[in-house]
C-alpha cells in the first residue's frame, strides 16, 4: 500500500489494529482534526492495541500510524470543546523516510528510563497539588502509592500536620505564638516545595542517554515537551519554596 503524498484537514481516514489487542483485526472511521510537522490529530477511535497499525485516506494510502493517545484538559477554559475530551494522533509516513530496526528489548531498555521519570514528574505533580489545595490540613494520599523520594515529602507534610494539630489541641495562648507556629510552618513548606522542585532535576547524563538512545522523531518530539513542561512546574515549585510571606494564619 502506497504513501500518502499529501495530508489535509477533515480527510477522511480509517485506522486499523488489534483494538485492546483481542487478536481481532478492527478497523475504525474518522477524519484528520489536525495536522503537524510529524504527526496528525485524528477522530478515529484509537486505542491501546491500535499502536503501530496503519491508517489509511480515503484514496487508499497510508497517512501514517497509530501512535498516541492523551487524555483531554479539564478546566474552564476547555469546558465545552473537544479539547476536554481524548485525543489521538497518528505519526506521518512519507516516501522516502528512513526505517530503522531495533529489537523489543532495545525498545523496553531505553525507553523504561524515560517512563521512570515521567511517572516521578506525574507524582510529584500529584503531591504538590494536593499541599497547595491544603496546605495546613491532611491529605488523602498513601505514601505507598508513590516512589520513595516523592513518598518521602508526603511522609514529610504528614508528621507536620500532625504537629499543627498537636499545637491546637492545646490552644495558641497568644498572638506571638501564633506567629511563631505561622513562620515554623512556612519554613516546612518552602523546605517540602525544594525537596520536590529538586526531584524534577534531570541530570545531563541521563539527558544524553534520552539523546543517544532514543534518536527517533517521536521520542524526540515526546522528551522535548515533557522536559519543556517539567522545566514550567520546577520553576514553579521554586517560586512557592521561596515565598517570603506565610499565608497560613493557623489559629
Amino acid at each position: 500500500m502506497a504513501l500518502s503524498e499529501q495530508v489535509s484537514f477533515s480527510g477522511e481516514v480509517v485506522a486499523y489494529g488489534n483494538s485492546m489487542g483481542t487478536g481481532v483485526i478492527t478497523r475504525e472511521r474518522g477524519e484528520i482534526m489536525g495536522m503537524g510537522s510529524g504527526m496528525v490529530e485524528v477522530t478515529a477511535q484509537i486505542v491501546p492495541g491500535n499502536s503501530g497499525g496503519p491508517v489509511v485516506g480515503a484514496d487508499d494510502t497510508v497517512v501514517g500510524v497509530s501512535t498516541l493517545v492523551i487524555s483531554g484538559t479539564d478546566n474552564w477554559v476547555t469546558e465545552g470543546s473537544r479539547y476536554s475530551e481524548t485525543r489521538r494522533y497518528a505519526t506521518i509516513l512519507r516516501n522516502g523516510m528512513q526505517w530503522e530496526p531495533i529489537s523489543w528489548n532495545d525498545f523496553y531498555r531505553h525507553t523504561r528510563s524515560f517512563a521512570e521519570y515521567e511517572q516521578k514528574f506525574e507524582e510529584t505533580i500529584e503531591l504538590a497539588s494536593s499541599i497547595l489545595q491544603n496546605p495546613i490540613n491532611n491529605i488523602p494520599l498513601s505514601v505507598s502509592d508513590f516512589s520513595e523520594d516523592v513518598g518521602k515529602v508526603l511522609k514529610q507534610h504528614q508528621e507536620d500536620i500532625r504537629h499543627i494539630d498537636n499545637l491546637r489541641s492545646r490552644g495558641l495562648q497568644s498572638a506571638n505564638q501564633i506567629h511563631s507556629l505561622n513562620r515554623s510552618f512556612l519554613n516546612r513548606h518552602q523546605t517540602k516545595m525544594k525537596s520536590l522542585a529538586d526531584i524534577l532535576v534531570i541530570s545531563n547524563r541521563t539527558r544524553r542517554e534520552w539523546e543517544e538512545n532514543l534518536a527517533f522523531p517521536y521520542w524526540q518530539e515526546q522528551i522535548k515537551n515533557h522536559l519543556e513542561y517539567r522545566q514550567k512546574v520546577e520553576e514553579r515549585l521554586r517560586e512557592e519554596a521561596n515565598r517570603e510571606q506565610s499565608f497560613f494564619y493557623l489559629r
